[in-house]
């Protein structure tokens, strides 16, 4: 510890907390955030910057936690996530850094974890065969390409929503790193050869080059120096990587066109526009000021820019790329529109400019820039979930910590909004002047155009087959031999027993705890809150046929645009916006505990005390007033939905396939089918807006029935008296009405294997079976038997040895499955088979159960924000998810034997014999494996 200089000590403002900062003479730095938090994180950082796409960083990202001197199994990672309590676990690459962060709210889980992290960044082997499973290498019959990043990044340059996101952003930055994909391009990582590889690490994971990132209350810093020191002693201090500069500015705007691939027919364009602003990621008060423009011109579609996209009638909906970006030095704002008509893109482009340009000449109102500032100031009192406290201060803080700038401003946003709105106040002309000056009048513009080829795929497999064949030779061939050894050759119990793990006997047994209360028919969770209230609320459509279901997913997008009768529509969601701190409508459908199939229309807000009664008057008119059966809202609603399958279907495909492959389970599962997955989307592909129009005026009357609603809130206690008041006078406006009685419900998915084409290379698997029941001892065998797997047996199979990005066994007993899911897969059959020789074959061992049973345990520590809380706590109401039941899923994870899970294992072998698959990915590869799948087109919009 003494070869650290401890540089600096501050307080951080509105945070009980400090920031300290440390420096070794090697140049590597420590900050440590002393924060009141039980779930304790670190993150190692290093600048790595691309000079070329071929993925180095992405590899190196994947291969540092691949095999180290204390630790040198193949994949040390995959063992930590198995036998440990952590909250986080993961390696990142970004366009200028990389990131290895972890969180667990044990101390000796942290520090084994840390132990095994830092001899990884420290000391890794990076062995050739590592290089060649997780990176790159070439197999010699047939000549192709193989390795899980390269597999990984095949979709990447294929996929429409990958073409539009990279190219927008990477051409904004011509002739720097930043116009290089630092995850890779399938065609550059091809080249990259093990040598460069070895040369890219010792240049940029040098000390010199990297930081460590500690916050919580269970860190114990002196150590965490003492270790560090172990490995930085004699570690001579390198020059420091040049800081990136500012972007040479262009003299005119600039204009591209890009191609992805498409499905059958598909045809796709998007019209996007890219400004590289004048503003600084490195500036907490420029982020913000950034984040207030682009909230008040595209926060909703009742926003300026929003709605003057959606009502030039010039495409399907607004992009889904439209915002800012903070990867990058300089501050990118994007606005674009998807879905445009082949003869509409020279007028989509102009109308994205003039849009601009229109809202510079009226100006913003002062509403809209009032509600943006307002829900800053909400989402800084918010205690927020998602991923730990520690992670998100790092990425507030990371860019200007390298650039040795002074961190606080970043990890306090109240300290900016402050003056951003004291900046607004002082001249209330700033946000107007920034649109004229900054994206109206700014020569750094691309204006991209990316259209859907179905040429685009088979060109660039052809150019790959004719790279790889191109590339065998006598020393790919003793490559792929050294591979094949490799993977043949298990861990030794020695290199195993090296590895710091817990025992069961170290972690507590608890779970969260969420203590509701029924007051007034309304289901109240008292916590700290930081003043905010959590308002969910459920509309039972439980009554509803899965047809009528489907017109209430277009209505839940239509609550988001359309407005009251006889107003102007933008009105009644401006008020909301200034009242909330977020509003949000969605359906959601599930097993009750009884069998009953339980669907709702759910509404999630937030909002302060003081504005409840407001925001409530103002939901209570739209769910009673709303202009409904408007044909331009229903449009928009249609469209949003259209345009979010068409942006999510290759990103979540796997969530795609599991839900085709398990809709023949049950019937609660063949309603999710029919309702939010393919077949949904394939329904409302072939409605007409009329038709549409017709349906949801009279669907619409069911939300305003009282005996639909049931209401959670979550708050301080000093506010629950009041806000009950509030709510019990919100139903009151209600019509009386019954209780909904559930409808029987049938499996409507008949078809058990089923095959959808998709425009890439890769595919994405998924086999479903029938779990036992939550809470039994059969069902918590199978929860151990799927933490073994997924992290053991089929990961090193299906991962490493066959170059999937990743597989997954997944338990749903409360919906009655078990669901094996693989990922950037570049096989079909051969995984399937593999999968069912696995759970056939697989040994079952002591210490492995006991490995499961701490990773189980060790997801019901994860603290829970506020509003994760609100929303488990009501879903526990809804399907009947019990205290007791919950105490018996605990007690049976822990008593369950090797003997429960060799019953568990043979039961899921006879069931894999029948059992319901579904893949989404390359037809080629589905057609050359011959494999008994139902192929089905996917729609065409």
């Amino acid at each position: 510890m003494d070869d650290f200089k401890l540089i600096s000590k501050q307080v951080i403002p509105n945070m009980d907390a400090s920031a300290t900062l440390f420096r070794h003479p090697s140049g590597f730095e420590v900050y440590y955030i002393d924060a009141k938090d039980e779930e304790a994180f670190f993150c190692y950082q290093f600048k790595t910057y691309p000079s070329s796409s071929n993925g180095v960083f992405h590899i190196l990202e994947h291969t540092i936690l691949s095999g180290s001197e204390k630790y040198p199994l193949r994949d040390p990672f995959s063992v930590v996530s198995r036998s440990s309590c952590n909250t986080y676990l993961n390696a990142l690459t970004f366009p200028d850094k990389t990131l290895y962060p972890a969180a667990s709210p044990l101390k000796k889980d942290l520090d084994n974890i840390f132990l095994i992290y830092s001899d990884a960044v420290f000391r890794p082997l990076l062995r050739k065969e590592t290089f060649l499973a997780e990176g790159i290498r070439v197999k010699s019959n047939p000549p192709s390409f193989d390795g899980v990043v390269f597999n990984e990044m095949l979709p990447d340059s294929l996929s429409h929503e990958s073409v539009v996101s990279s190219h927008s952003l990477r051409d904004l930055f011509p002739n720097t790193m930043y116009s290089f994909s630092s995850g890779g391009d399938a065609k550059c990582i091809a080249t990259l050869t093990y040598e460069e590889y070895l040369a890219s690490y010792d240049k940029y994971y040098h000390p010199s080059n990297g930081g460590l990132f500690l916050y919580g209350q269970n860190i114990d810093v002196d150590e965490k120096l003492e270790i560090l020191s172990s490995y930085l002693k004699g570690v001579e201090k390198r020059e420091k990587l040049p800081l990136y500069e500012k972007t040479i500015r262009w003299e005119k705007p600039r204009e591209e066109i890009c191609y992805s691939s498409s499905a059958e027919g598909d045809g796709r364009i998007t019209v996007i526009v890219s400004i590289l602003t004048a503003l600084l990621n490195t500036s907490a008060f420029d982020r913000m000021f950034m984040s207030v423009i682009v909230d008040a011109l595209l926060g909703s579609p009742s926003c300026p820019l929003y709605s003057a996209l959606l009502e030039s009638n010039l495409a399907d909906d607004i992009s889904s790329q439209s915002g800012m970006s903070g990867d990058f030095f300089e501050i990118p704002f994007l606005v674009g529109l998807t879905g445009v008509k082949s003869e509409k893109i020279e007028e989509a482009k102009s109308f994205i400019i003039s849009a601009l340009k229109s809202i510079a000449q009226k100006g913003l109102d002062k509403d809209l820039i009032e509600a943006a500032i307002r829900r800053q100031e909400f989402a800084s009192r918010e205690i927020p979930g998602g991923i730990p406290n520690g992670f998100r201060m790092l990425l507030r803080c990371s860019r200007s910590w390298v650039r040795g700038e002074n961190i606080i401003e970043d990890l306090a946003p109240s300290v900016s909004i402050a003056k951003v709105r004291s900046a607004w106040q002082e001249n209330p002309n700033i946000f107007n002047e920034f649109i004229e000056r900054e994206l109206v009048n700014n020569n750094h513009r691309l204006t991209l155009t990316v259209i859907s080829d179905d040429k685009k795929a088979s060109e660039d497999e052809k150019l790959l087959e004719k790279m790889a064949i191109e590339m065998v030779n006598e020393k790919t061939i003793a490559d792929e031999k050294l591979f094949e050894a490799f993977i043949s050759k298990p861990d030794s119990e020695d290199d195993k027993n090296k590895i710091p793990r817990l025992m069961l006997q170290d972690v507590p047994i608890k779970g969260n705890t969420i203590a509701d209360e029924i007051i007034d028919s309304i289901i109240v969770q008292k916590q700290l809150t930081g003043g905010i209230i959590y308002f969910d609320c459920a509309i039972d459509l439980s009554d509803k046929s899965s047809e009528d279901l489907t017109y209430y997913s277009i209505l839940s997008r239509e609550l988001t645009v359309a407005g009251i009768v006889g107003e102007e529509k933008s009105l009644i969601h401006r008020s909301l916006r200034l009242l909330t701190g977020s509003l949000n409508f969605y359906l959601e459908t599930g097993k009750n505990q009884d069998g009953s199939t339980r669907a709702s229309l759910m509404i999630r807000m937030k909002v302060l005390k003081e504005n409840l009664k407001s925001a409530l008057t103002e939901l209570f008119r739209l769910l009673t007033m709303c202009d409904i059966s408007n044909i331009e809202s229903v449009k928009s609603a249609l469209n949003d939905i259209k345009t979010d399958f068409q942006e999510n279907i290759t990103y979540a495909a796997t969530s795609f396939a599991a839900s085709a492959a398990a809709a023949s389970l049950s019937p609660s599962l063949s309603l999710g089918e029919d309702v939010m997955g393919i077949k949904a989307w394939q329904a409302l592909s072939q409605m007409t807006v009329e038709s549409a129009a017709k349906e949801l005026g009279g669907l619409f009357e069911s939300l305003k029935e009282r005996g639909r609603y049931l209401i959670h809130l979550t708050l301080e206690s000093s506010d629950s008296e009041y806000s009950i008041n509030i709510v019990k006078e919100f139903l009151s406006k209600f019509k009386e009405s019954n209780i909904v009685t559930p409808i029987d419900r049938e499996i409507t998915e008949k078809d058990s294997c089923i095959f959808y084409p998709l425009p890439v290379p890769v595919s994405y698997n998924a086999i479903a079976l029938p779990s036992s029941i939550y809470g039994s001892k059969e069902e918590a065998a199978e929860e151990v038997l799927s933490a073994m797997l997924s992290a053991g047996a089929l990961w090193d199979a299906v991962r490493t040895c066959s170059g999937a990005y990743g597989v997954e066994m997944i338990v749903d007993s409360l919906e009655g499955s078990i669901v094996i899911a693989t990922y950037n897969d570049p096989n079909i059959k051969k995984t399937y088979e593999t999968i069912e020789s696995v759970i056939n074959t697989f040994e079952i061992k002591e210490k492995d159960i006991e490995n499961a049973k701490l990773s189980i345990i060790g997801r019901l520590l994860k603290p829970l924000a506020p509003s994760d809380r609100a929303i488990v706590g009501f879903r526990r109401h809804l399907y009947g998810i019990t205290p007791e039941l919950r105490a018996a899923f605990r007690s049976n994870i822990l008593a369950s034997s090797s003997s429960d899970i060799e019953e568990s294992r043979n039961k899921i072998a006879l069931q894999l014999r029948s059992s319901s698959k579904a893949t989404l990915g390359s037809k080629e590869t589905f057609e050359a494996d011959g494999i008994a799948l139902q192929p089905r087109v996917l729609i065409k919009v």
